[in-house]
């Protein structure tokens, strides 16, 4: 922002009253940091990232909450692919957490928002996410009772693919 003080003084006004962060970038002539504000137009896809790497990991929790603060990222009606994706990351989050009404209404909004795009691929996705927000049927964390079960047959080999469980199952499966 070019304008000396004035300009200065009118950003940081701007910053407080709509709530936004103010940060800098370089310096000017005289050494002070140049101030800027505003909202970074790349934090949805940050937080989209975020999302479906938690959900891999199995931090539903995470996924939840980094969905959520994409969702809040967005203009109402800007990117209607981002949209669905954190749309749909979150209705996994919710499935797996248990919270199976709010799961199917986020796919609702997801289809809503998927209505804009041509993309099979996505509509599929919102497609194969629906039975388990219906059903309740969603990967579940390895418990003692999968462990009740592993014991009545031993298997030659045991494989987590979602996730190590807590320490003390894996040793009791050793």
């Amino acid at each position: 922002v070019m304008g000396g003080l004035a300009a200065r003084t009118q950003m940081q006004a701007a910053a407080r009253a709509l709530d936004l962060t103010l940060t800098s970038r370089s310096k000017d002539g005289q050494g002070a940091s140049i101030p800027m504000c505003g909202v970074p137009h790349h934090a949805a896809d940050v937080y989209l990232a975020y999302s479906s790497l938690s959900e891999f990991i199995g931090k539903h929790e995470s996924a939840l909450r980094y969905s959520g603060l994409g969702l809040e990222a967005l203009d109402a009606m800007a990117a209607p692919g981002m949209r669905t994706r954190l749309l749909r990351n979150r209705a996994r989050a919710q499935t797996r957490l248990g919270k199976l009404d709010e799961a199917r209404e986020s796919l609702v909004q997801a289809r809503l928002a998927a209505d804009a795009l041509i993309d099979p691929k996505l509509h599929a996705e919102l497609a194969l996410e629906a039975m388990p927000a219906a059903t309740g049927s969603a990967r579940r964390p390895f418990t003692s009772a999968h462990l009740a079960v592993l014991k009545t047959t031993p298997p030659d080999v045991v494989s987590f693919h979602f996730g190590l469980p807590a320490p003390d199952l894996v040793a009791r499966v050793k």
